[in-house]
């Protein structure tokens, strides 16, 4: 997230797995681990309530799916 605030959540077989817990700027990165199971998604949600909001995003899965964290 850059200047404008967002908020993200990522989940995994229906549980939240990260959580910015609520609208953050300038945030950094993050190592997600989570696991086991059997799905080889992953849900990520970007809440931007507001006009002009930028961001990256990279994910990966270091191992073979399903990641096993």
């Amino acid at each position: 997230m850059y200047e404008n605030p967002d908020r993200l959540t990522i989940e995994y077989e229906g549980k939240v797995i990260f959580d910015t817990g609520g609208l953050v700027s300038w945030a950094g990165s993050e190592d997600v681990k989570f696991g086991p199971g059997s799905s080889t998604t992953i849900k990520v949600i970007i809440n931007a309530p507001n006009e002009g909001t930028e961001w990256d995003l990279t994910v990966n899965c270091p191992h073979l799916c399903p990641c096993g964290g």
